[in-house]
């Protein structure tokens, strides 16, 4: 009886070049997916940022609504939102510096616009992020 061998001329694994290949593209990938992570960090930075700022305006504006009209424009026009007015500025926190500015008989009479406006001093991806919110009371 007659037995034949079939030899096959097959691979047994891969070669150094295609394992080098292989590598190269996961590591392109790889990079690809830290870069992209290192942005999304800091986009939520800037996210939390932005909502701290515009918490403490809030705050600060509620504080306003809470006084009577009176009270509110005994001083008349004061303060600043771009300069330290005694008085009229603080520091809610290490990055935060927060302004106010009332303008008694504006838009008319017998109202006042308030605009407090918060500053971050952190600079998350591009310039210093800021919130600014406007309020018009009567008498």
């Amino acid at each position: 009886m007659k037995t034949s061998t079939i030899k096959t001329k097959g691979r047994g694994g891969f070669s150094f070049v295609e394992v080098l290949v292989a590598m190269t593209a996961a590591s392109i990938a790889v990079l690809a997916l830290c870069s992209l992570l290192v942005f999304t960090v800091k986009q939520n930075g800037v996210s939390a940022d932005i909502t701290v700022l515009t918490a403490l305006a809030q705050d600060k504006m509620e504080e306003f609504k809470d006084l009577k009209y009176d009270s509110l424009v005994v001083n008349g026009n004061a303060g600043s939102i771009i300069s330290e007015v005694s008085g009229y500025s603080d520091h809610p926190g290490d990055f935060y510096q927060r302004f106010w500015q009332i303008d008694v008989n504006a838009p008319v009479t017998n109202m006042a616009t308030i605009t407090v406006r918060v500053v971050s001093s952190r600079e998350l991806l591009g310039a210093p992020k800021e919130c600014e919110v406007m309020l018009v009371r009567s008498r």
